[in-house]
């Protein structure tokens, strides 16, 4: 079993490595927990946070030309003689952050009373952030079907009755496989992002080109499922640029695509400069005239090919998926603005649409790079984080900047408009390091370098004249230790770390421009996934480890957060020995069931084909007992156990629904 894509983006954030530290911090959530009402537990309606203050708009470009110049001003300093810097990281990173940034939703004023409530999984049976802002995902369901991705089929199931049964299968268009679905009404949204290749262009003085991919697209196919037994395509179209993330609230959906335009660079040719190229002595390679020569000749084309762009090369266009269809420009230059200050080389879109009516697409854009996205119900956030890999050769300067790039877009109905940017010092671990509460956005931020934190952070910022400022902060929690996972509650975060102990701090943010630390706990394991369960009771999911910081397999704890001066560990269930759990890089293989305080947490084992769910059964006081035990015929990665009722689950598996098993009984 490979390890998750997110583990190699983050790095020290990844599945592997020793403990964690646990730190419980003030800060903001929502009321009803992470997760909407499924109709088998207790009804959570969405309520909205007081909104952010009303901001006078960024101006957009004055014209085309302006649009242009800023593009090729943006990327000139970062054009080396191998193209763009960092061009092949930044596509990584955003395709990682598909399956790890999801979008989250406003809070209620309700402050740690929050600790108080339990949640179970969202209106589609998937485990999101926020309720009242659904998230994509392999599988969804409404109790009566559950729609599906098989590689490029469509897969639609019955599940009224004690077997599935497949009522129909429906092959998207377009060459690659879909990624991920949201199910809206009698609407299936699939989205993925597919393309790659070599661009050919000989140059004189310079090597042939760099062999890096086209630009990436991404299919947005919407699918009629009024009669689920004939599924119908009622719409498809590719748009350029690397699928970030989407969410939908109030039958809105919004989609976050990140495009880089992907010019034809060249490389050094050193043969060309073979009477002054590097000789090699017993002392190693020694650099010569020949070397800096073609790097200079391949650097003075590569800025060359920039200058002489003009704006089609730089803005993403869009098709629909017909035979024969010709590209339109997805952005209007009316349609873009831009941060005060230069914040990347790419264009992020924000797509607006109405599954019902897919055929119109709403676009607003950002002259900035972004891979990671995060909503409430009236604001939608993407950030990308800066400087993180080259901090290896920045050393001390690295401290300075790291930084974590944020720009706000004002969502209403089915509109979208960019109102400010601003950013943190450090690095995000995700998603869930964002929460918006009363109006203000928090993030927890590790700051120092990504090879060598310093310590961890949470920043409090307020929209002030179109940009995100900072107005409190409290840090110094973990030090020299990165954030494994954030939880938040009101004006309550519980927020974990990882070094080698697992210190458990509480701070209160109360008041969120003088914020104190209160308590702290320390134990071994670390917990990469935090769940509430109701009563001042969290459950944990994550690795158990020795006081020297070896990882021994996956484990659940339950912690007790109703002394916020001493936090303490109730229980804690070991899962199996080497074992891994999914639910540390992606919440959502993680299901709830409150009406029977059952966990259902998938793990494997590195050394053997073993895939498994563990039914882990929670006592009122926070006892942990492993109930039973569900085979996974295929890779647990890709398993979901969608809540179809109030005692039964579909249990997904290799693209369709494998078993509909009841839970009745299961945890007592």
């Amino acid at each position: 079993m490979t390890q998750h894509p997110t583990a190699w983006r983050w790095g020290w954030f990844g599945s592997g490595g020793a403990v964690a530290a646990t730190a419980v911090v003030g800060a903001a959530m929502i009321a009803s927990g992470p997760n909407g009402s499924t109709g088998h537990g207790p009804p959570t309606a969405p309520t909205i946070s007081p909104p952010l203050a009303k901001v006078a708009l960024l101006e957009p470009f004055s014209d085309c030309e302006q649009v242009r110049s800023w593009y090729v001003d943006a990327m000139l300093p970062h054009v080396t003689a191998w193209g763009l810097e960092g061009q092949y990281g930044a596509m990584a990173a955003a395709e990682d952050a598909m399956v790890a940034a999801p979008l989250a939703a406003a809070a209620e004023r309700q402050g740690s009373d929050e600790l108080g409530r339990t949640t179970g999984n969202g209106a589609t049976g998937t485990n999101v952030q926020e309720a009242g802002v659904d998230e994509p995902d392999i599988a969804k369901t409404n109790g009566d079907i559950v729609v599906s991705l098989d590689r490029r089929d469509l897969v639609v199931t019955d599940v009224t009755g004690d077997r599935p049964r497949e009522l129909s299968r429906l092959t998207l268009p377009g060459r690659a496989h879909p990624k991920e679905l949201l199910l809206v009404g009698d609407r299936v949204v699939a989205l993925g992002s597919s393309g790659y290749g070599v661009l050919p262009r000989p140059m004189p003085l310079v090597d042939r080109p760099l062999p890096h991919p086209r630009p990436i697209g991404t299919t947005i196919t919407t699918v009629d499922l009024s009669d689920p037994t004939r599924p119908a395509l009622a719409h498809s179209e590719r748009v350029d640029g690397n699928l970030v993330s989407s969410r939908e609230h109030d039958s809105s959906v919004r989609i976050v695509v990140s495009a880089t335009p992907h010019l034809p660079f060249v490389t050094p040719d050193y043969r060309k400069f073979r009477d002054l190229r590097d000789t090699r002595d017993f002392r190693g390679f020694r650099r010569g005239q020949g070397w800096r020569e073609a790097e200079r000749a391949a650097r003075a084309e590569n800025r060359r090919i920039v200058r002489e762009t003009d704006l089609a090369d730089w803005l993403p266009r869009h098709r629909t998926m017909e035979p024969g269809a010709e590209s339109e420009p997805l952005l209007d230059c009316g349609d873009i603005r831009h941060p005060k200050t230069t914040s990347g080389v790419g264009t992020i879109a924000v797509l607006t649409m109405d599954p019902a009516s897919p055929e119109s697409l709403d676009s607003q854009g950002v002259t900035a790079d972004g891979d990671l996205v995060y909503a409430s119900t009236d604001r939608l956030y993407v950030s990308t984080t800066t400087g993180g890999w080259s901090g290896w050769e920045q050393g001390r300067d690295a401290v300075e900047t790291t930084k974590t790039e944020i720009h706000a877009f004002a969502t209403e109905e089915e509109e979208t408009t960019y109102v400010a940017s601003g950013k943190v010092p450090g690095t995000v671990l995700g998603r869930w390091a964002f929460s918006e509460y009363d109006g203000r956005l928090r993030v927890a931020t590790t700051r120092g370098e990504i090879w060598r934190p310093t310590d961890n952070a949470i920043m409090v910022l307020e929209e002030r004249d179109g940009e995100l400022v900072t107005v409190g902060s409290v840090g110094g929690m973990g030090k020299r230790e990165t954030i494994r996972s954030v939880r938040w509650f009101g004006d309550i975060a519980i927020l974990v770390t990882f070094r080698q102990v697992d210190p458990l701090y509480t701070v209160d943010l109360s008041d969120p421009e003088r914020p104190r630390v209160r308590g702290e706990l320390k134990i071994p394991g670390f917990s990469a996934y935090l769940h509430p369960l109701g009563d001042d009771l969290l459950l944990g999911v994550g690795q158990d480890a020795t006081r020297r910081g070896a990882q021994t397999g996956s484990q659940v704890s339950t912690f007790d957060l109703g002394d916020l001066d001493d936090p303490l560990r109730v229980d804690q269930a070991r899962l199996g020995n080497r074992d891994w759990s999914p639910v540390q890089d992606d919440s959502r293989a993680f299901t709830y069931l409150p009406d029977h305080r059952l966990a259902l947490v998938p793990a494997t084992r590195w050394t053997r084909a073993s895939q498994r769910i563990h039914a882990v059964a929670i006592d009122p006081d926070g006892g942990l007992r492993v109930a039973g035990t569900l085979s996974v015929s295929g890779s647990v990665e890709t398993a979901r156990t969608l809540p179809i009722d109030e005692d039964r689950i579909a249990l997904v598996s290799r693209g369709s629904v494998d078993r509909i098993i009841d839970v009745t009984g299961l945890g007592s």
